[in-house]
């Protein structure tokens, strides 16, 4: 009776991921070849609370390095966001000091100071996901041993 209720579950949960995957693959196509952009976002906004919700009512182990691991992953996106946008602004600043003769020198100054701060934060939460990456496959690596 377990046998038969673990591949009852094993099945379940894979077609629920394949229409969540599905989800996410309508939502990219929505975006960019049907230009529907309320859709495309609406469709990602169900993606990510169909995925907080699955993952907050799953059962495994090591659930918190693996919630510890993502977020650490977000925050590198998310800085590398942040450096991009000082990049344009650098770029954007530079192109205005060039053409007019008012103090846009000191902003492109202070856009290059943030991009290169926002640099330095990618390559530090990098670093962080790297080691928390290299502790969760040694912690899954001892659980199969045991």
């Amino acid at each position: 009776m377990n046998t038969l209720s673990n591949v009852i579950d094993t099945i379940i949960f894979a077609v629920f991921f394949t229409l969540v995957g599905a989800l996410l693959a309508s939502s990219l196509i929505l975006w960019f070849y049907a230009d529907e952009k309320f859709l495309s976002v609406l469709s990602l906004a169900v993606f990510g609370a169909l995925c907080y919700i699955t993952f907050s009512l799953s059962n495994f182990r090591f659930k918190s390095e693996i919630s510890e691991l993502t977020f650490s992953v977000l925050q590198v996106i998310f800085a590398i966001f942040l450096s991009f946008i000082g990049c344009y602004a650098a770029q954007f600043t530079y192109d205005l000091a060039i053409t007019s003769d008012s103090s846009y020198g000191v902003l492109s100054l202070i856009a290059v100071i943030f991009m290169v701060s926002q640099l330095i934060s990618v390559f530090n939460h990098a670093n962080k996901t790297l080691e928390l990456f290299n502790q969760l496959s040694k912690l899954y690596k001892s659980s199969s041993t045991m």
